[in-house]
């Protein structure tokens, strides 16, 4: 702080030593200090006074290696400022030269120079008098105490004196007393304060280092007072009455609990502070609580006057004296400031309080009986002896037991009856209950004033719990708001309350099981005990609801019931969030605000975030349900646009309701969005998605489609739905969904996404890359998901005239993004096989270069067709087996891309059944095809891993095995599979004269197409077709073997070879698209 009133508010030092000022205008930061030391850098700062006649401050900067300097901080006029860094301060004492030279002649060590603690903090004090010093300052050590002086000028203080704490205590060389603490006071006889932790005393000697065997000693904190001697900048303070000049406080600090000095905020083991003849001492307990004792410096010693805990974690601590032997201590704590008192409270009476077992929670009920008499004292106008039964709750039962009790006596003032005795009797029910819930309204108003004013909820501090009471107390109000507005709604339409309070009790008592109960004359009536116990007022919405639904659909009965219904659970909701704004203004602090959003806001016109978040009372089951059937309630009776044409009251009437309805789901959202602080979280979405769904039904219903759902576009602009914005307006408002494209990026970016992800509405995500001009690598990013849409963006960008190479290179890009797509899909084979299909069709209509991944891509489109033949005709073969009949063809479930020895295996075990039907079909021949490129592929991919298949073709290896013998196995059995489901055909071969005819129908089975095919015309047979190794693992193709002999005995023939000569990847692409579509790929 500076010394004048247009000085410096605040100067921060920062870690390179750069001053920066924050003076009454704008904030000045200045270069880094010139002199400053090398390889220090700044722990803390403290302010002292700027010498006579300049304008600014001193700072005493302590460093992280315990060293201290100076800077001072001048002001020239206005917001100028100039900082000057001095030297260190000494550590050592300088000795008279004539001394030190005798010591150093004789080697004598007598009168050493002492040597300073390193700095943990400074205490500064006043210059003593007649010395010169501008200020002297105490620096405090871990265990050790010095005294500087410091000169007028920027020239190094003089070390005056060093002591150690023990000396200075009176204790001896053993002892190994910790500062906690220290603090100036200026009452006579001036001194020091001093709080330290030691371990106790006790028979045997302490061991060196504390490393005793066993339990570790018992550390008690201390508070000792020590006076100054007359030339006390000479001299160190004495213990002038050591039985009465130290005083125990209680318990250490544990060593997980002792932090070092100059630690971060909130993070101190002890708090010290003084005023007049009082002090007040606050000492780390636990993680979140502290010892609060106040100490009265008396003249025959020290007197703890009060001890107490606090509940809290504590940021400061301070002592506002009110007279020689009085004060107030003020703590400040992450959740507020607590005002403690310091005597222990003369006068406050003995409240008598409740005695319970302990298993039936004694301290909280002795917590509940406290704190109703305190909030009695606090209600007859006596804050303070309030106050102190407050603090003695927190010190009989604990936070725990008092937050319990909090819970307890709100809850109490909520359900209170209050109507009973002969004061209420003959008067009339809405007089009684007008007035009841006029005196609860009050009392809870009350109730929140004593918690705030006497501490309660910053001692609660951060006791898991507390937040939900808080929560539970402002719900309190808003009940009795609410039912208050009920309250007055009744007097409107009394018969229709009368039924909806008889029917919720009624259903409230067969829910307790008390529904038989027998009622005498005394009982109160139906309309007190609702209004009496308001816990669960938000039943009667259900009731009101109904109201509607007992009346005749199409009269004006029911019309007027819808409304009053809409009125009504609106009125609820509006006046619990009106209650809920009037508490948060009366007390800020009381609930908690608001997490940060999930999302950043995407349009201006949202709302904005609430100030704090309450409870979710008003999202109950019960509530949502009832608000769920209101809204169809008004679907059902609001009048169709095609029934009020030409009928002005009828149009009249529907756009009434329409109007109520609007109002009711904004009121919802508004309760949605002041109970979730999120616009985007899960539970705001779930319950605003249906409130705009059937508004917008209603407008459609009521308006015709002609003129679009409004009212529920601005509300999905108000509550920020990004789904409903965009679908909403492109549906009616397209001018309306480009303005907030352009005025928001955050906007455009999720509108793209949602363009992507509805189908229906892709066409406007090309259409807003157009109009926006989206830069093209955001483009990239937003498609990377959908690589089929790619080369629509491509073709796009030609025009109808583009010229041959902008063709040939466009589809060269469609036929890379295609092929990348294929080798990168790992959860739809369909998809796979499309992408496979689009780079073929990119091939042929743009003539590109058949690289080595298009080849591969061919190859992944074989896998993916056979992979469909397994999964359609292992689907048709269970539905065969449980259930009879025939069956029409389905298509089969997609699955991610299996392996090629996956496939093998799963096509071994159908191909039988598979052939015949595909040959029905007249599809056996690409069949055949893929089933020969699979075994090409496998063979190959044996080879590649330097496998013999000759030597294992003998060996009847299992074909589910996962070894290179099982592999062998597998594609073995393929082959006589296939030459088994023509076992007819090939009998015929055997049987049929050689020549042409007999020649092609060799040629026509799958066995010889599958042995003849290859890739390239000099390539030789598969070698797991080797007839011997087959027929002696298959005995049952042993009569078949001199047919079979005949179609792998020949080369490969012609007619198996793709026409026109070209690539088989190129060729297959009729055979692509007719087995997996593109369209039904990306469904």
């Amino acid at each position: 702080a500076g010394a004048r009133r247009d000085g410096p508010c605040s100067v921060v030092v920062g870690a390179d030593f750069q001053v920066v000022v924050f003076p009454q205008g704008e904030r000045c930061s200045l270069p880094r200090l010139a002199g400053a030391p090398l390889g220090q850098s700044p722990a803390f700062v403290v302010a002292a006074p700027a010498p006579r006649g300049a304008s600014g401050v001193a700072l005493v900067v302590g460093t992280t290696a315990g060293r201290l300097l100076t800077v001072a901080l001048k002001q020239s006029g206005g917001d100028s400022f100039s900082a000057e860094a001095g030297p260190l301060w000494p550590t050592t004492r300088s000795a008279g030269g004539l001394k030190l030279f005798l010591n150093r002649v004789l080697g004598s060590s007598e009168d050493q120079a002492p040597t300073a603690p390193p700095a943990r903090a400074v205490e500064l004090l006043p210059a003593p008098a007649g010395s010169g010093a501008l200020f002297a300052a105490l620096v405090l050590g871990e265990g050790d105490v010095a005294l500087y002086a410091h000169p007028q000028s920027m020239a190094a203080p003089e070390l005056l004196w060093v002591a150690s704490l023990a000396s200075l205590l009176g204790m001896g060389a053993v002892a190994r007393p910790r500062l906690l603490a220290a603090k100036h006071y200026c009452e006579e006889p001036t001194g020091l304060l001093v709080l330290f932790a030691t371990a106790e005393a006790s028979g045997e000697e302490e061991p060196p280092d504390g490393e005793a065997e066993g339990s570790s000693p018992r550390c008690t904190t201390s508070l000792a007072r020590l006076s100054w001697t007359p030339q006390f900048w000479r001299e160190p303070p004495r213990l002038t009455a050591p039985e009465a000049g130290i005083v125990g406080l209680g318990p250490a600090p544990s060593a997980s609990l002792l932090r070092p000095w100059g630690c971060a905020a909130g993070e101190e083991s002890a708090f010290l502070a003084a005023a007049g003849r009082m002090a007040v001492v606050a000492v780390r307990a636990s993680e979140q609580k502290f010892t609060l004792c106040t100490v009265s410096l008396t003249p025959s010693g020290l007197v703890v006057a009060r001890s107490q805990p606090l509940q809290a974690g504590l940021l400061g601590l301070a002592l506002v004296s009110e007279g020689a032997s009085s004060g107030r201590v003020a703590a400040l704590t992450p959740h507020g400031l607590l005002e403690c008192p310091t005597q222990a409270g003369e006068g406050v009476p003995e409240l008598e309080v409740e005695h319970e077992d302990e298993d039936m929670g004694a301290a909280d009920v002795g917590a509940h009986g406290l704190l109703r008499g305190a909030y009695d004292l606090y209600a007859g106008g006596q804050e303070e002896r309030s106050a102190d039964v407050a603090s003695r709750a927190f010190e009989r039962f604990g936070a725990a037991g008092v937050l319990t009790g909090v819970e307890r006596c709100t809850m109490e003032l909520l359900d209170a009856p209050g109507l009973t005795g002969a004061r209420w009797r003959g008067v009339d029910d809405s007089v009684a209950t007008r007035h009841l819930l006029f005196d609860k309204a009050g009392d809870l108003q009350q109730w929140l004033g004593f918690l705030s004013a006497c501490g309660i909820w910053t001692r609660l501090g951060g006791l898991p719990g507390t937040v939900r009471a808080q929560q539970k107390a402002c719900e309190a109000c808003e009940r009795v708001a609410a039912a208050s507005r009920l309250r007055e709604l009744d007097d409107c339409a009394p018969k229709v309350f009368e039924a909806a309070i008889r029917r919720t009790l009624q259903e409230a008592e067969a829910a307790a099981g008390t529904g038989g109960a027998a009622k005498n004359g005394d009982d109160p009536s139906e309309a007190r005990r609702y209004y009496g116990s308001v816990g669960s007022c938000e039943r009667l919405l259900a009731s009101l609801v109904d109201y509607p639904r007992s009346l005749p659909l199409g009269s004006c009965d029911v019309t007027d019931a819808v409304l009053f219904a809409n009125a009504a659970v609106a009125a609820f909701l509006e006046a619990a969030l009106e209650r809920r704004s009037q508490v948060i203004s009366a007390f800020p602090a009381l609930l908690p605000p608001p997490k940060p959003a999930s999302k950043p806001r995407c349009l201006s016109v949202s709302s904005p975030p609430p100030r704090a978040i309450g409870s979710d009372w008003l999202l109950s089951p019960v509530v949502l349900g009832a608000l769920d059937q209101l809204r169809r309630a008004n679907l059902e009776v609001i009048p169709a646009a095609s029934m009020t044409q030409g009928l002005p009251l009828l149009d009249a009437q529907a756009l009434r309701i329409l109007e109520s309805l609007h109002d009711l789901c904004r009121t919802t959202l508004r309760v949605g969005y002041a109970s979730t602080g999120d616009l985007h979280v899960d539970s705001m979405a779930a319950l605003r998605r249906p409130v705009l769904q059937h508004l917008a039904m209603a407008e459609e219903t009521a308006l015709g489609q002609s003129r679009g759902a409004q009212r529920a576009l601005s509300l999905a602009e108000q509550f920020e739905d990004i789904e409903a914005v965009v679908a909403l307006a492109a549906k009616d408002d397209m001018a309306r969904l480009d303005e907030h494209l352009r005025s928001s990026p955050t906007f455009c970016t999720e509108a793209l996404m949602y363009f992507l992800r509805v189908a229906e509405l892709r066409p406007l995500f090309f259409r807003a890359v157009r109009l926006l001009e989206i830069p093209r690598a955001q483009v990239d990013d937003l498609l990377r998901p959908y690589p089929e849409l790619l080369w629509i963006l491509h073709v796009h960008s030609l025009g109808q005239d583009a010229p041959r190479p902008d063709w040939d290179r466009v589809l060269s890009k469609v036929n890379n993004q295609a092929v990348a797509a294929a080798h990168g899909e790992r959860h739809s084979s369909a998809k796979r096989d499309a992408f496979a299909a689009l780079a073929a069709i990119a091939q042929r209509a743009g003539a590109a270069q058949t690289c080595s991944r298009s080849a591969d891509v061919a190859e992944s489109a074989c896998l993916g067709r056979l992979q469909r033949v397994c999964l359609r005709f292992s689907a048709q073969e269970t539905a065969t087996s449980s259930a009879s009949g025939g069956c029409k063809r389905s298509s089969p479930p997609d699955q991610p891309p299996a392996s090629a020895e996956e496939i093998l295996r799963r096509l071994a075990g159908c191909i039988r059944t598979a052939l015949p039907v595909v040959h029905a079909e007249g599809a056996d021949g690409r069949l055949c095809i893929d089933a020969a490129q699979l075994v090409r592929l496998v063979e190959r991919g044996l080879e590649e891993a330097r496998v013999d298949v000759a030597h294992f073709l003998g060996t009847r290896a299992n074909a589910l095995e996962e070894t290179p013998a099982g592999v062998i196995g597998a594609l073995q059995l393929l082959w006589a599979e296939v030459a088994l489901a023509e076992e007819a055909s090939w009998r015929e071969v055997l049987d049929a004269h050689e020549g042409i005819s007999r020649d092609a129908l060799v040629s026509s089975l799958g066995f010889a197409r599958m042995a003849r095919w290859s890739e390239e015309e000099s390539e030789a047979p598969p070698r797991s077709v080797a007839l011997e190794p087959l027929c002696e693992a298959f005995p049952d193709l042993r009569p078949l073997a001199p047919a079979l002999r005949l179609s792998v005995g020949r080369g490969s023939s012609s007619a198996m070879q793709p026409a026109g000569g070209c690539g088989a990847q190129a060729a297959s692409v009729g055979n692509l698209l007719f087995a997996a579509p593109a369209a039904a790929a990306f469904r």
